[in-house]
């Protein structure tokens, strides 16, 4: 070691060898786009879209998931072992709904329709519809129409999710995508605390159970169908990209 420092001289720096983990995150920080101010990520009339639509749909969940058993017993007359057995057909709408909607607006965007009309227009139109749907209970009559109806409104509204996550991940870098998202569903389920406080109100005031959970059903669904116009009107990726991208980055 003596030798070796006498023949690089005494002012000469000994050089370390650099660990290959700290390389890596050297390359990796090298190589990773530039990040978006997450006040530009968050006040965007695409993010404000999206979280408009979840806050109605997790608010229509929460109903769901609170008052439908005691929805097919009191107000369809089913019995308490029927209607805990049909809380699950509604989901079953959600899943194919889930499962039609990925596929139409992937199959979109690889004909070339931009985002904001595979993604930002179709989803919209698809939660307007889906709320809109649930609007006609009161009307309904016949027990198995209005399982239907819940089906298809319900369902239709799960698939809110495989529209919102496309589209946030167009106007941030990769690295900012799972902290967007986390902040859109950490705030959209707020709302699902409050709405069956709201429900059971309006099934309080009600002279019947069934004028009471149809009127629920109504509200939640023209509420919903609100959170399908804004979605419409305000998410364009596109846009909101590019005015991300043209900011100075962080």
């Amino acid at each position: 070691m003596v030798a070796r420092l006498a023949r690089r001289g005494p002012d000469r720096p000994v050089r370390r060898p650099v660990p290959a983990r700290t390389r890596a995150r050297r390359c990796a920080g090298a190589d990773r786009p530039a990040s978006v101010p997450w006040r530009t990520a968050l006040v965007n009339r695409t993010f404000l879209g999206c979280l408009i639509a979840q806050l109605t749909q997790s608010a229509l969940a929460a109903v769901i998931f609170t008052w439908l058993p005691s929805y097919f017993h009191h107000a369809l007359g089913y019995s308490e072992l029927t209607a805990g057995s049909l809380l699950g057909l509604p989901s079953v709408g959600g899943i194919v709904a889930l499962f039609t909607a990925g596929f139409t607006a992937d199959r979109l965007v690889r004909r070339g329709v931009g985002s904001r009309r595979a993604r930002g227009v179709l989803g919209g139109s698809v939660l307007a519809c889906a709320g809109l749907v649930l609007t006609l209970l009161p009307w309904i009559q016949h027990p198995i129409v209005s399982i239907g109806i819940l089906m298809l409104g319900y369902g239709g509204s799960v698939s809110l999710n495989t529209f919102t996550n496309p589209v946030l991940a167009e106007i941030v870098p990769p690295h900012q995508r799972s902290a967007i998202l986390g902040v859109l569903n950490g705030l959209g389920v707020s709302a699902g605390a409050v709405s069956p406080i709201v429900s059971g109100m309006l099934l309080d005031a009600s002279d019947t159970p069934q004028r009471g959970y149809t009127l629920t059903f109504f509200c939640f669904g023209a509420l919903v169908a609100f959170g399908g116009l804004c979605f419409a009107l305000m998410v364009d990726p596109e846009r909101d990209g590019r005015h991300a991208r043209s900011l100075p980055s962080l």
